[in-house]
């Protein structure tokens, strides 16, 4: 089998300036990444020159720094090249209004070429990304609050509000393959004096380099909505509001020359009289359509009821890259409520035979194109969609549906010319899926422990992210490799170019392992909220394995070199600690288990191990661990506490001597059963302590942590073979 294998990836480094990535495109081999940047200062700055030393030890200093490339054979980045970008810092707080539209090119080496930045008075994100199919141009879209500038244009919104998230409106700029500026438009637009928002939130090309964009635009309610524009000057050419949709994530032209348009997003209830023609009789259906290229009329449309997926996790939409009829689609929230059939949407075109009256599919008909009246033979007559003796896509039977009752995301292939379900999958939190010239399809995306049919993902009490490989023709997984560090990693989106793979993550903390062997350190004095871009390689032989397998194969005679573990297709050796998945009270104990973590000596002694997390108990002049809250809410507020303070428990603590793993409750007060802050009630009764009886069971039996010790049980299955884990 083939097993992807990062081969180079560059990042930011420097603390002054942050970056959260959110697309990908690719400039032939370059990649062009697009997201949100922002200065770190405090104040109003003057350019400065990075080199001389200026605001490069100063933590509230305003530039952006992309370093690259660091590989397998150079993880500390000695023979890496940098580029900086002097971010402009005009905002006192130095908060949300600071964030602009931000650009990256690094080329096919890992090498960074480029950092560009767009802004204004507010806030400006961008959302969509997207090259044209001849390499000269860059297409962006988001939204802006205030105003936005593009070279000598600059967009205003319509309400005229300045600052934060009140009167967003969207935007559409074209770049040249220098991402510099060619035009910029305001769109969608919202309405004159509203307090409501709009966004652009995805982006494409046709074959005349003509842009099509897609999103949601907010007046009293909102509705999503898409539009043509003008390649040579942005203007509006057509445009589409579908009042039956809350909005329209992403876009794709079609690539058979149709000049169609294939889109996602989520509907609200609807009886089949919008404008999409589809019913919804839950309160919201995820929804995937193909449009006319010419005035967005609705050809089919597929539904998944009470499918969720949100503006913000807009899932993905791809092409298939074999020349076959094809789209793939990725929601999150695709089936909360239970298992959810495919087979639901706009009916089936077709042809009726004269006699009986009995209508075969168009997908029976011809499913090499789009199916007409010249296709039916004779005899029969052609039926189109809007007819009463359209064919119900309920009566297509596929059995296809995402998996119920999960927050897990779904990804479904259909067949492009009539939208019937082909196979789907359900995978933890996928960001984007993209199908490959060998007929693959790698879904990539984040979550804490992640199950894949048999195989998990290591389990840690952070976001990892993850690459999973499919097979195109089935939907059934080959493979799926892990990469994280000490604190969350987010997965954004990914792109292909020659067969290989291009990741965007976002990350945050000291150290990241993007593959077996190959972990990127990032100084403590640098840390921020940085970008990671990894190059994987998909073909060919595999650079790296895990080094404590003696044989791999494809089958449980996969050995582990005596003195090793190999856990969660990780390897670690005798005495190793989880601490880089934030289990620092588990150790690799070969003489206990080599495929399930082992409990540490200082289980019981200085550490539980509460929730699937290690805590630190009293010891060494720190206090003991307590459940926290992170404060977002009113109700934080309300208590005096501030925006993004850890609230501590005042009664729950990690007391080791008392258990291992329940918090201990602190003399003279109840439990509530609530969360922090809410979780504690002084009383007048003395201690209702719960965990005054020592739980050692596991420690003193020096054994894995499983179900029969009171914990979640850390089982890796069946030995993963080769570099990455079989599904």
């Amino acid at each position: 089998m083939r097993a992807s294998s990062p081969s180079a990836s560059v990042h930011a480094q420097a603390k002054t300036g942050r970056m959260y990535p959110r697309r990908i495109t690719m400039l032939g081999t370059t990649a062009v990444v697009g997201g949100y940047m922002k200065s770190m200062a405090r104040g109003m700055a003057t350019a400065d020159d990075w080199g001389s030393g200026g605001h490069s030890d100063d933590p509230y200093g305003h530039d952006f720094q992309m370093v690259g490339p660091f590989t397998p054979a150079d993880a500390t980045g000695a023979s890496a090249s940098s580029v900086y970008e002097d971010l402009k810092s005009y905002n006192g707080g130095g908060g949300w209004d600071q964030y602009e539209v931000g650009l990256l090119k690094i080329d096919s080496t890992g090498t960074p070429t480029d950092i560009v930045s767009y802004g204004g008075t507010g806030m400006d994100g961008l959302w969509g990304l997207s090259a044209s199919s001849d390499q000269t141009r860059v297409a962006a879209s988001g939204y802006f609050i205030g105003n936005l500038t593009f070279g000598a244009t600059t967009l205003y919104t319509n309400n005229g509000n300045m600052h934060h998230y009140d009167g967003r409106d969207g935007f559409i700029a074209l770049l040249d393959a220098d991402l510099a500026p060619i035009w910029a438009k305001t769109w969608p637009v919202t309405t004159l004096g509203s307090d409501e928002s709009s966004l652009c939130g995805d982006i494409d090309f046709d074959a005349s380099n003509n842009v099509y964009g897609v999103g949601y635009q907010c007046n009293a309610t909102c509705s999503g909505v898409i539009s043509h524009h003008a390649a040579a000057d942005g203007a509006l050419v057509t445009e589409k509001v579908f009042e039956d949709v809350q909005h329209l994530n992403r876009v794709v032209i079609s690539t058979d020359g149709s000049g169609d348009v294939f889109v996602t997003g989520r509907m609200y209830t609807s009886t089949g009289t919008g404008s999409t023609g589809a019913r919804c009789e839950a309160s919201e259906c995820a929804l995937t359509m193909r449009l006319s290229g010419t005035d967005f009329s609705v050809i089919w449309a597929r539904t998944i009821e009470g499918g969720g997926p949100s503006s913000t996790y807009t899932g993905d939409l791809r092409h298939d890259e074999v020349g076959e009829p094809y789209v793939y689609v990725t929601f999150r929230d695709a089936a909360e409520s239970g298992p959810v059939s495919l087979d639901s949407g706009t009916p089936y075109s077709g042809c009726k035979d004269d006699t009986t009256s009995v209508v075969t599919p168009a997908y029976d008909v011809d499913a090499t194109k789009m199916v007409t009246a010249a296709d039916c033979p004779s005899g029969s007559t052609f039926v189109a969609t809007s007819s009463a003796d359209a064919v119900w896509a309920a009566s297509a039977n596929t059995g296809v549906h995402c998996q119920g009752n999960t927050e897990d995301s779904c990804i479904m292939k259909y067949h492009a010319f009539t939208g019937k379900p082909v196979w789907a999958t359900t995978v933890p939190a996928a960001n984007a899926v993209v199908p490959m010239p060998d007929g693959t399809v790698h879904a990539v995306g984040q979550g804490y422990q992640g199950t894949f049919a048999t195989t998990k993902t290591p389990n840690t009490n952070t976001y990892w992210g993850y690459r999973a490989v499919l097979d195109g023709a089935t939907g059934e997984g080959k493979s799926v490799a892990p990469f994280g560090g000490d604190a969350a990693t987010w997965v954004y989106d990914a792109a292909q170019s020659g067969g290989d793979l291009t990741v965007v993550t976002g990350f945050r903390g000291s150290a990241t392992q993007v593959d077996y062997g190959f972990t990127i350190a990032v100084p403590d004095e640098i840390q921020e909220r940085h970008t990671l871009i990894m190059h994987v390689k998909t073909s060919g032989t595999k650079d790296s394995v895990p080094s404590c397998l003696s044989t791999c194969s494809n089958d449980e005679s996969t050995v582990i070199e005596a003195g090793k573990c190999f856990i969660d297709g990780l390897c670690y050796a005798d005495g190793d600690s989880g601490a880089t998945l934030g289990l620092g009270c588990m150790v690799c104990d070969p003489s206990k288990s080599q495929t399930l973590w082992s409990m540490s000596p200082s289980l019981g002694v200085t550490q539980c191990f509460i929730d699937d997390t290690c805590y630190e108990g009293e010891h060494s002049g720190n206090a003991a661990d307590t459940p926290a809250y992170h404060c977002r809410s009113q109700t934080c507020f309300d208590l005096g506490y501030s925006r993004y303070d850890d609230i501590q428990s005042e009664c729950r603590y990690c007391d080791p001597a008392k258990s291992i793993t329940e918090w201990s409750l602190k003399d003279g007060y109840t439990y509530t059963g609530e969360s922090t802050p809410n979780d504690c009630l002084a009383d007048d009764t003395g201690s209702t302590d719960s965990g005054d009886s020592t739980d050692t069971t596991t420690q003193t039996g020096g054994g894995t942590l499983s179900e029969s010790d009171g914990g979640q049980a850390l089982v890796a299955g069946a030995l993963a073979p080769l570099a990455a884990l079989l599904l």
